[in-house]
């Protein structure tokens, strides 16, 4: 059978084979047709119903620029389920790919895997401005004594900082609020 299922060769009408995408569940072939289809509603229908992340990966990088943008929103939308769920060996290319200062400070603390919470709480922090409410969040509630601690040491508001030496769960982090307070208080004489 053809990819089609109408005999071992395809359809040259569109019509036809946008119908059959609809009705298809074969991920390799889908993926196929994302990649090589001549009709671009053809390859635009067979992406959007690609459910693999391994699949969409390449074509988020190639092809049209409809298919890349489809496979990279349901990228997106897949990625935060990844992220949170699996081991960083999983999750590391979708990681990769979060920009967001509150998804990274979520991700800090909600992920199920410490290995993923630590990559992306430094992703968190390579950026330009990391964000004192951010930093904050994770200092005040994350229970990694370290974490909290360097989240702590790279705020640099005042009230921020009291407010972490009041309410940290890690004594660690209610310390290096202390410490940056000083260091603050003593550059400003």
């Amino acid at each position: 059978m053809g990819w089609f299922g109408f005999g071992t060769s395809r359809s040259e009408d569109p019509e036809v084979r946008l119908a059959a995408v609809q009705g298809m569940t074969d991920q390799g072939r889908l993926a196929a047709l994302a990649r090589e289809d001549g009709d671009p509603r053809v390859r635009a229908a067979a992406v959007r119903r690609i459910h693999r992340s391994d699949l969409l990966m390449p074509l988020a990088e190639q092809g049209d620029e409809a298919v890349r943008r489809t496979a990279r929103e349901l990228l997106s939308a897949m990625a935060d389920d990844i992220v949170r769920a699996k081991p960083l060996a999983e999750a590391r290319p979708f990681l990769e790919r979060i920009q967001d200062r509150s998804s990274l400070a979520e991700l800090s603390l909600r992920a199920a895997d410490a290995g993923v919470r630590t990559a992306a709480f430094d992703r968190l922090l390579a950026q330009s401005e990391p964000g004192d409410a951010f930093l904050a969040t994770i200092a005040i509630q994350s229970p990694d004594e370290g974490m909290a601690a360097r989240a702590a040491e790279r705020i640099s508001r005042r009230k921020t900082l009291r407010e972490v030496a009041a309410k940290a769960k890690a004594g660690a982090a209610r310390s290096a609020a202390e410490l940056r307070l000083k260091a603050i208080e003593t550059e400003e004489r």
